[in-house]
Parts: structure tokens; sequence; C-alpha cells
């Protein structure tokens, strides 16, 4: 028995040997830009204002690219008829991408897959209405894809694009009939959650973009500079829709 168990490792072990490990990185992002919202069910002028963010995403890449991302976005917003900003935009979200390898080159790859979203978008705006909370909340089914690029051994571009096409998502009504909202913790998750509603691009439809382009410091450390656009709109079957254009410059930091 162990005349033939021995030659068999033999055989295997250059197979066993040959596979090189998966890349893994995490992903710490700090960003700053300009953050543009407009909430139609209370009227139509532009809140417009600085943004900051935070994103931690965590990489795993072989002959496929998988990540899961969590991030925060805070605005102080106003319209051209205000001095002072006061409104308030919180935004949240947790993302997860499977990207398949469907085209492989010298210098560059394209990774394509489905993508899961949920997003917490909550805006205040006590100069208008100082009851009620606002928001655009949505779970989302969509596709990612990334276009990478070296330039050297220690530089490279990388291009992302994500978009859904199935969401179920939630949105205050129209003409809120309580004249004030329910101010606890639990009542103020309770009505982010409300009047669900299932849709594709008619009801939620997001774009988003990116640019980063990375260098490596050592072995252990590299570092990207990130620009980013984003789109939404999400309508409810009643009411009017919500509409919101970011932009950023990020600083990235990768590690293992």
């Amino acid at each position: 028995m162990k005349k033939l168990i021995f030659p068999l490792i033999v055989l295997i072990s250059p197979l066993l040997t040959a596979q090189e490990p998966p890349s893994i990185k995490s992903c710490l992002e700090i960003s700053v830009g300009n953050n543009q919202n407009k909430e139609q069910n209370l009227h139509r002028k532009v809140h417009r204002g600085l943004l900051a963010g935070l994103d931690y995403s965590r990489f795993r890449t072989k002959t496929s690219h998988s990540f899961y991302a969590f991030g925060l976005r805070y605005s102080r917003l106003k319209t051209g008829y205000e001095d002072v900003s006061k409104t308030a935009d919180i935004q949240l979200y947790g993302e997860y991408a499977y990207q398949y390898l469907v085209a492989d080159g010298e210098k560059s790859q394209i990774f394509l897959g489905p993508a899961v979203r949920l997003q917490y978008k909550v805006s205040f705006y006590p100069n208008w209405d100082e009851s009620h909370l606002y928001w655009a909340n949505g779970l989302s089914l969509g596709f990612r894809g990334m276009f990478s690029h070296r330039l050297s051994e220690k530089r490279s571009l990388a291009l992302d694009l994500a978009v859904p096409v199935f969401s179920v998502l939630s949105r205050p009504k129209a003409e809120r009939l309580n004249k004030i909202d329910e101010v606890s913790v639990s009542g103020i998750l309770s009505s982010l959650h409300t009047n669900p509603e299932a849709g594709t691009w008619n009801r939620n439809f997001f774009l988003h973009t990116g640019l980063s382009y990375l260098f490596h410091l050592n072995d252990h450390t590299s570092q990207a500079l990130h620009f980013s656009v984003s789109y939404g709109r999400m309508k409810a079957k009643e009411g009017l829709p919500a509409q919101n254009l970011m932009y950023s410059l990020g600083y990235k930091f990768y590690f293992k």
C-alpha cells in the first residue's frame, strides 16, 4: 500500500504547489466632494453642499474578483435661498460583488459579475419641514464591472461601473397625516422600512463609476487616488422622485 501512495504523492505534489494563493487585501478610503440633492416630495429646489466619506472594503482576486464594502457619507446642504447649511444628509451602504474574468490581456483585464447593494439615504430639512425625515432606501441586485490596466510594475489604472437591475425600495408617503414623525430610535428605524415596493430602473436607477490610479510603495502596502461619480433617482408609485448626484475625490490605503 505504501508503495502505491508514495508515487501518487510525487505525481500530484507539483499540481498542488503550482497553484498560487489568491490575493487578499483590505482598503480604507477617505474622501471629500460635492453632494446635490433634490427631494421633490418636499419641493423642487436643489440642495448643495460638501460631503465627507469613509469606506472600508475587502478584496479577493485570483481567476475571479470578489469584494464586500461598507461606507458612510455625510453632507450639510442648502439651497440658493439659504445662508446657512442646515440640511443634513446621511448615506450608509453595504455591497457585495462577485466578478468573473471575461477578458485577460497582457496588461489589461475585464471583470464582470452580479452585485447586491443595500443603501440607506436619510435627509432632514429643518428650514422646510422640521417635523419629518425624508428617505430613499433600497436593496438592489445588479451588475458591476471593472477594467484594470497595468501602466508599469508599480502603477495601474482601474475603472469600475455599477448599475442595479431589480430593487426593493422604501420612500415616505407624499402626504403624511401625522404632524410629526416618531422620534424614538425604534420609531425612526421602523419608518425607514415602510411602504416597500419592488421595481426595476423605472423605480430605482443608480449609476456609479470610479477611476483609480494605484501605486505601490512597498510589497505590503499600496495607495490610490480615486475619483468617483454617483447618480441616483428613486420614485415610488405614489409621490415624486428623489434625485441625488455626488462626485468625490478620495485617497485609498491598501493593506493585507
